[in-house]
């Protein structure tokens, strides 16, 4: 259906764009730490929104328990994980 399309491509988009993002911070050769930023809002998923604000190295990955993240939508992730995710990363300088 045009709904479960429009899901699919959401959700690689976003996936593509913080992998982008993540990749283009590395290259720059800072020294950087990643932060999750949760979207804060009533449709986000319990356990991103606690992972807001978290710092972590940027070889990390974010620990959600029963699975972790290199970054918001990262396709290594279980679909309950990174379905219509709309969180983002954002950088700190060490």
């Amino acid at each position: 259906s045009s709904h479960r399309a429009a899901v699919i491509a959401r959700t690689e988009a976003h996936g593509a764009a913080n992998y982008g993002a993540h990749g283009a911070a590395v290259e720059t050769g800072l020294d950087l730490r990643k932060e999750w930023i949760a979207a804060e809002d009533e449709r986000t998923r319990p356990e991103h929104d606690a992972m807001n604000g978290r710092v972590i190295g940027m070889a990390e990955r974010f620990d959600f328990g029963d699975y972790t993240l290199a970054y918001p939508g990262d396709p290594s992730g279980p679909p309950e994980g990174i379905i219509n995710c709309r969180c983002a990363l954002g950088y700190v300088m060490e």
